[in-house]
């Protein structure tokens, strides 16, 4: 979306009083310490009796690419065939059996205004992860993160390889005001022919602590995965095998769903 705009508008700083009817009635040079349409107006470089009158004109360029996510597990089912200890202390019939809940949301929200749909792009992404599960049935961690990270995609072909890195604030779930920032990053490689109804994939998907003392709840993750879907219409199927490399992450996992698409 295009904006342009013309802007006439007078900002005044009366100070004091007693002061700035003294100064508003003697000479004052343009000192200019105020700025028209700022961000954040200087306030610190006020003087009293400034006056500043501005005109100015502005247009903004479409971004490229603007998505945002809202993700969350509406139901999580736990089944636990035996354990020694734990970090959280369980409720009842927990311990030696099957429990389920809901899991927690995140809202992403992903630009790329640098480049298009071919050659290089890049852009910025933030997450926020807000709680939603409860850890007295072992699932989640009832905490609230924040993902801020740097986005970069290479279309060519066939092929598309997109990958991010940056930083994520975890808050440790079983100790006050700690946290743990580790590094994130993922990357992945899609392959569909031209015309085709399948896509192929390749991933992988981790964070790294950055303390020497790594709190629980904020361990290492990794995974690799292996996707591939196929698409008729508006609708898509989807089937992910992974396999983890660092910290907690599953030995092993399979997921699959379906997507429908509006308008396609």
């Amino acid at each position: 979306m295009r904006r342009a705009g013309l802007r006439c508008w007078t900002r005044v700083l009366p100070g004091l009083f007693g002061p700035a009817a003294l100064l508003l009635a003697t000479p004052w040079p343009a000192a200019a310490q105020l700025r028209r349409d700022p961000s954040v107006q200087p306030i610190a470089e006020a003087r009293a009796g400034d006056l500043l009158i501005g005109l100015g004109a502005s247009y903004g360029a479409p971004a490229e690419a603007l998505v945002i996510e809202l993700r969350g597990d509406l139901q999580n089912v736990l089944h636990i065939s035996g354990r020694d200890s734990s970090h959280v202390d369980l409720q009842d019939g927990v311990a030696d059996g099957t429990t389920n809940d809901f899991g927690d949301f995140r809202i992403g929200v992903g630009l790329l205004p640098l480049g298009g749909d071919s050659g290089l792009s890049g852009g910025i992404r933030v997450e926020v992860k807000l709680p939603n599960s409860n850890e007295t049935k072992g699932i989640g961690t009832n905490t609230t993160d924040v993902r801020l990270s740097v986005l970069g995609s290479y279309g060519a072909g066939d092929l598309r390889l997109t990958g991010d890195l940056g930083i994520a604030i975890l808050e440790a779930p079983l100790e006050n005001f700690e946290q743990n920032d580790v590094v994130v990053y993922s990357a992945e490689l899609l392959y569909r022919p031209r015309g085709g109804s399948w896509r192929l994939g390749l991933g992988i998907d981790g964070r790294a602590a950055t303390r020497d003392r790594v709190l629980v709840g904020t361990e290492d993750l990794g995974e690799v995965r292996g996707i591939a879907e196929y698409g008729s219409g508006a609708w898509v199927l989807d089937l992910e095998g992974a396999v983890g490399y660092a910290g907690t992450s599953p030995d092993w996992a399979v997921r699959g769903g379906v997507s429908f698409r509006p308008g396609s």
